[in-house]
């Protein structure tokens, strides 16, 4: 059984550094290069032990997921507006095929085909990335982004701590 001394610095420890360690790992969900490695399951039960802990509050969840998520997409989106640059990119993005998609995405499906992206597993690390490289209006994409993300944090984060204050009323009601 930890002291009274440990138990009190592990329990602020937690509160000072659980929402940081969020933004992180909505970073690292949503970063391309590690979203493909480290899918959502372990951030969402690593969220779900401290929610169910008491170390962070809903809000906090909500904040830190979208500032983890949004940092993670626009990180994406940068790195994708670089890689335009490279001669490999550029010989695939200036194709006719690609310039039609580009078209499409600008003139009126882009918010659509983004949403769609954020929501299936395997599109998601790399939409924002693809749309850097395709070097489709900044403004555009990063405030759409904003919004789906908010939206895509609202959901899970809401199924997460319903599923878990379900999951302490249930194990309550048994004992």
């Amino acid at each position: 059984m930890p002291s009274p001394f440990m138990e009190a610095l592990l329990h602020s420890t937690l509160m000072i550094y659980a929402p940081i360690a969020i933004v992180i790992g909505g970073f690292i969900d949503t970063f391309f290069i590690s979203g493909y490695l480290i899918y959502g399951f372990a951030l969402s039960s690593a969220v779900l032990m401290i929610y169910t802990a008491g170390e962070i509050t809903y809000t906090q969840i909500l904040i830190s997921s979208y500032i983890g998520t949004l940092l993670g997409s626009y990180t994406n989106f940068l790195c994708g507006w670089f890689l335009a640059n490279t001669r490999p990119v550029r010989k695939v993005v200036d194709s006719p095929k690609m310039l039609r998609v580009r078209a499409n995405l600008v003139s009126h499906n882009l918010f659509v085909a983004m949403f769609i992206c954020r929501f299936i597993t395997v599109l998601r690390p790399a939409c924002l990335l693809v749309l850097g490289t395709l070097r489709l209006p900044a403004k555009k994409v990063l405030l759409y982004e904003a919004i789906i993300a908010l939206v895509w944090v609202l959901v899970w984060s809401t199924i997460l701590v319903v599923g878990a204050e379900t999951i302490i009323k249930t194990i309550k009601m048994a004992l």
